[in-house]
């Protein structure tokens, strides 16, 4: 069944697909700067959606009805011209503005709100003090939310880290008035890497840390061990939990708060060795209530490496090569859904014949970038496996840095859905996955991509509603949204 409704430049397209419906609307094109752009699509409130896009002399804000159509478009606020905008966050009919500025040699990070419509705003205010010593540099500033945004984490390593191993935790609430504050150092560690902080809806907090022994050239498993830390009742409450592998390597982990129990679920790829070839999934349960914790190793299977590769059975160097983790995702069960996909980078270099103006040769060297199956794996709350599933997929670009590769993720109540760049009969279409609860998977053609004059951008993909992923594109200097609906 098809059936198309027009809106000036703006179309929309309503079709089934492996029994889930689809609903695709495109906005208009709009001219932005050849060569850079960067777009974040940064949520929905009462304006509509809400997207960010900056050019090469340019940072605006634009606002689109749900059909897409454009509905305003202003420059971001500033409040002082050294600023340096960190983060944008939408709460209710609120925008929160984040940005750091250096002040006599001190990194202070201030922020303030304004309405929906970025019609009226607070004055700033000091957030926090990021640096206060001579040394030139401020250290990565990340963020964590609660689902509804009403709680902010603010997390980052200290200037001199590597040094130091300070760590500063900073939880405020909407108004950006402080909750919490915890400041610590890791000494229990001998060389920690900083991997992911998360939030639950109280304003407890859980930092994973990972323990760097492994600095092999080419290795994607660089944790000989996992420490989460727990803060609690608005600070008060420290505690710390050692997750000590003697056989097995790790990648760094995806981590996420069951909201449900409160248990830290964290999961990832795991080797036997350095190298890029995993052996299996982890999948590590931090108890909230009794402080236990469960710690699973699921090996890939005969038949799971033969899913993959198509040779049954698998040769001699068949297995899973360059897999990295990118979600976790919380089931209903406690448990967790891991996602994985292969990613790699290769090089070639082209030797020219002739000399350039100074007498050196004009060769150069062309990267490639390769973003391939991903691999699913399912556990319930007690860490047991429960399906597992490969996803097929071939994504090979050119000196882009993978900008138009990987896939976005769409959660809806009954399936996961998976939408990614594919090429078929040398055209550019728009392909995907669905899996339901079960694993049953289906893969789906969603549109050719060439026909509709755009070029999808899935890392930079947001979901805006329980069905709904607006996704930005990009193709010859041309910026538009796609929204589909599931």
């Amino acid at each position: 069944m098809l059936l198309k409704v027009c809106f000036g430049l703006l179309t929309a397209i309503c079709f089934f697909c492996n029994g889930y419906a689809q609903e695709i609307t495109y906005s208009a094109p709009q001219k932005v700067t050849s060569g850079y752009a960067r777009v974040d699509v940064l949520g929905k409130n009462t304006q509509g959606i809400i997207v960010r896009h900056i050019g090469r002399s340019s940072d605006e804000i634009l606002a689109y009805y749900d059909n897409l159509q454009l509905r305003w478009k202003k420059t971001t606020p500033k409040k002082e011209k050294n600023g340096k905008l960190e983060q944008v966050v939408l709460y209710n009919d609120s925008v929160i503005f984040f940005y750091s500025i250096i002040v006599k040699n001190i990194t202070l990070l201030k922020a303030f709100k304004t309405n929906a419509r970025l019609e009226s705003s607070t004055l700033p205010v000091i957030v926090d003090t990021i640096n206060r010593t001579l040394i030139n540099t401020s250290p990565e500033l990340r963020f964590s939310f609660t689902p509804d945004k009403s709680k902010i984490l603010l997390y980052y390593e200290d200037a001199a880290f590597n040094s130091t191993k300070a760590l500063f935790v900073r939880c405020y609430n909407n108004n950006l008035k402080s909750i919490w504050s915890s400041t610590w150092k890791a000494k229990s560690m001998d060389a920690p890497v900083l991997i992911e902080a998360v939030l639950d809806i109280d304003g407890n907090a859980a930092v994973v840390l990972g323990e760097n022994y492994v600095k092999n050239f080419n290795n994607d498993f660089t944790c000989s061990a996992l420490y989460a830390f727990r803060i609690k009742e608005k600070g008060k409450k420290f505690s710390e939990y050692q997750l000590l592998e003697k056989d097995h390597l790790l990648t760094p982990c995806k981590a996420q708060i069951d909201l449900n129990t409160g248990n830290l679920l964290m999961a990832g790829l795991y080797a036997k060795s350095a190298g890029v070839e995993s052996d299996g999934a982890y999948f590590f349960v931090v108890q909230d209530k009794d402080s236990g914790i469960i710690k699973k190793f699921e090996p890939h299977s005969v038949e799971f490496i033969t899913q993959l590769t198509g040779n049954n059975p698998p040769k001699k160097n068949d297995g899973f090569y360059e897999f990295q983790p990118k979600e976790l995702i919380v089931t209903r069960d406690g448990g967790g859904i891991l996602i994985t996909e292969a990613i790699s980078v290769s090089s070639e270099s082209y030797a020219g014949s002739n000399y350039g103006t100074f007498g050196i040769s004009s060769g150069f060297t062309v990267n490639y970038y390769h973003y391939d199956e991903m691999a699913v794996f399912s556990f319930n709350g007690s860490g047991i496996l429960k399906w597992k599933q490969i996803l097929h997929k071939k994504q090979g670009t050119e000196g882009d840095g993978g900008y138009y590769s990987s896939f976005a993720t769409i959660i809806s109540p009954d399936a996961l859905h998976f939408i990614y760049n594919d090429v078929q009969n040398g055209q550019t279409t728009v392909g995907g996955y669905n899996i339901d609860v079960t694993g049953k998977q289906e893969h789906i053609d969603v549109f050719n991509a060439d026909r509709k004059g755009v070029l999808l951008i899935p890392m930079s993909a947001r979901q805006v509603s329980p069905n709904e992923v607006v996704v930005p594109s990009l193709k010859r200097s041309y910026l538009q949204f796609v929204k589909i609906m599931f």
